[in-house]
């Protein structure tokens, strides 16, 4: 009977602690989900050996505003920037050119003079276009001043 105590305590616990989490999409999700109801864009270009990159993971996408913000109002995607993949979206294959070391969709959306270095965050309006571009680490107070903006649009 004790036994049987501990593992539901246990059990109920997970259910407890566990928190809410940005429901990223891939492009092709994205695809999908914008032609079926556009609303605004967040994209999130990272690398595994960003530290910046791993410092948002950790401060600012974890922030129960923020996860709040993007699930309602946006679509978030989130996308390895090295990623040898390639991306379908609109209709078109876009992919990590041979020996290079970015994939070509974030030298498109957030490269600064033909140079990528992560993290990128990409504000797209519900029109598919480029609003705004964070070609450095953003802040809780800058990602929230930011969803505020484009989700009043």
């Amino acid at each position: 009977m004790i036994k049987r105590l501990l593992i539901v305590s246990f059990l109920l616990g997970f259910g407890v602690n566990a928190k809410a989490q940005v429901n990223w999409l891939s492009f092709e999700q994205l695809d999908s989900a914008f032609k079926a109801n556009p609303k605004p864009v967040m994209l999130d270009f990272y690398t595994d050996w960003c530290t910046y990159c791993k410092k948002m993971d950790k401060e600012v996408f974890t922030n129960e505003e923020i996860i709040n913000k993007l699930n309602e109002g946006f679509y978030a995607v989130r996308f390895d920037a090295e990623s040898d993949q390639p991306v379908y979206f609109d209709g078109a294959r876009i992919e990590k050119q041979s020996g290079a070391r970015f994939h070509d969709m974030a030298l498109l959306l957030a490269a600064r003079r033909n140079e990528f270095a992560p993290p990128a965050v990409i504000f797209l309006n519900a029109d598919f276009k480029v609003e705004e571009r964070y070609l450095e680490y953003i802040s809780r107070k800058q990602l929230i001043k930011r969803l505020e903006k484009y989700s009043l649009q």
